[in-house]
């Protein structure tokens, strides 16, 4: 007998589960023939995209700032809820017009008295594709600890959404803050489980942590990774 296992996949997945090979997959992702790599740009800040003399298309890639996590105060064991993802947007293209861009920065983490979480910026390059930032998380002030919502992309061809920051557990004991969402590049940053400061993002687009408070010391959230722009220019 043969088992039947359930993939729990989205949409965007099932459209190529089914290709043959690879060689398919890169048809059905829009990415069969882009050539030769030619050169990479890494992108951060602002300025202007100029393609590198040579190249015909490119594949680009978009990440939004992370939201910070949210800070912890006034009660003993209190905790801050992670911050959300930034949003990865992919675009390909033959269009090699020169074109200003940004890079979102990533959202601060909430202050040691209970604050929430600062949402991260977008980034974006103008007329091509905007990726937004990561929602920023509650703080222990707020009655559920919530998490920062992953974000969406606002243009782009091809697209992900991050993942939302984890809640504050205040319930039992012991508490914990919660974890910072994901981006395309990696996970966000861990929450504490043990008395001390958010931790902060490290992979671009990664939600800050939510910390814990004990012993009378209030403590921040954890900031959010900055965003980024990679360009793969192909011959």
């Amino acid at each position: 007998m043969t088992a039947r296992v359930k993939l729990n996949v989205s949409a965007f997945a099932r459209t190529f589960l089914d290709d043959a090979d690879a060689a398919a997959v890169r048809s059905t992702l829009g990415v069969a023939a882009l050539g030769v790599l030619n050169n990479v740009q890494v992108l951060a800040g602002s300025g202007t995209l100029t393609f590198t003399a040579g190249t015909t298309k490119h594949l680009t890639i978009l990440t939004g700032g992370g939201g910070g996590g949210g800070g912890a105060g006034d009660v003993n064991q209190n905790v801050g809820a992670g911050g959300g993802g930034g949003a990865t947007a992919f675009v390909v293209s033959s269009d090699l017009t020169s074109r200003t861009y940004g890079t979102g920065a990533g959202g601060g983490g909430g202050g040691s008295g209970g604050g929430n979480g600062s949402s991260g910026g977008q980034t974006f390059i103008t007329g091509l594709a905007t990726a937004n930032g990561g929602g920023g998380g509650d703080g222990s002030d707020q009655s559920n600890c919530d998490g920062g919502a992953g974000a969406d992309v606002t243009t782009g061809a091809l697209w992900t959404v991050a993942g939302n920051g984890g809640q504050g557990v205040r319930q039992g004991s012991p508490s914990a803050g919660g974890a910072g969402g994901g981006s395309f590049w990696c996970g966000g940053a861990l929450g504490r489980g043990s008395a001390g400061n958010g931790s902060n993002a490290k992979a671009y687009g990664g939600g800050g942590g939510g910390p814990r408070r004990s012993s009378g010391v209030n403590r921040p959230g954890g900031d959010g990774s900055d965003g980024i722009i990679v360009v793969l220019e192909f011959r």
